[in-house]
């Protein structure tokens, strides 16, 4: 397996985050399997700061 479930959950937060910039929390919700857009929200509270620490833990794999 090239990515473990913590780094997979981890790309996945990215691409929701990254996505959301450009307002596409209806593409969003539909590629992470969110039944309700309250779900998919929960991402535009997160910091970019977060994002940015999330992804420099997967450039070490």
């Amino acid at each position: 397996m090239l990515f473990g479930k913590s780094e997979t959950t981890q790309l996945r937060h990215i691409f929701a985050i990254e996505a959301l910039k450009n307002n596409e929390i209806n593409y969003v919700k539909e590629f992470l399997g969110h039944e309700n857009i309250q779900t998919t929200q929960i991402y535009t509270n997160l910091k970019e700061k977060e994002v940015i620490e999330r992804f420099k833990k997967l450039e070490t794999i």
